[in-house]
């Protein structure tokens, strides 16, 4: 490599080094800003899509009828709580922040039988996708599928008490308009 590879190579990734020292530090933030135009997924929209999505998997033979079976309220649970908000004071501001509470909500909680990572993954990318209009990329050029096996193993061998760095560092992979 030569001496202006290495320099774009360290320049591409500027982005990395910042959260990475943030990371170390204890110095990372939730992104503040207030985004509005946000669509919520409806309940009866997310078990049409979990149920084709389930589907793909058993043609596949990577599923079986457990998975993503629902157990008690906890997906409407989940999809309601990052709608919360009090008059215009909205509890999760932005794309980004919700995205990133809907997967941990998913995973953590177990609202499915079966295939919690892979149904919050796949969740956390839709709700991306249908709001695609307030991120700064196209959301694969924001998460790749690599990526998203990292992050929702990330979520899934997380400590409890390290929800608020997890959530605050997945809010950092998602870049705002």
């Amino acid at each position: 490599m030569t001496d202006s590879e290495y320099h774009a190579l360290i320049a591409n990734y500027a982005r990395s080094w910042t959260l990475l020292l943030a990371y170390d530090d204890q110095t990372l933030q939730s992104p503040a800003d207030q985004q509005s135009g946000m669509r919520a997924l409806s309940l009866g929209e997310v078990l049409t899509a979990i149920a084709d999505f389930k589907g793909f998997l058993m043609a596949k033979g990577e599923a079986s009828e457990l998975f993503a079976r629902l157990r008690g309220d906890g997906l409407a649970s989940a999809l309601a709580s990052i709608e919360q908000g009090f008059g215009d004071d909205l509890l999760y501001p932005n794309v980004a922040s919700r995205a990133a509470h809907l997967l941990y909500f998913i995973v953590k909680n177990h609202p499915f039988t079966d295939g919690n990572k892979r149904t919050g993954a796949f969740l956390f990318l839709w709700y991306l996708r249908v709001n695609q209009h307030l991120l700064a990329r196209p959301v694969d050029q924001l998460i790749n599928d690599n990526a998203l096996v990292a992050i929702a193993l990330l979520v899934a061998q997380s400590a409890p008490n390290q929800k608020e760095v997890v959530i605050q560092l997945l809010e950092h992979f998602i870049l705002l308009k």
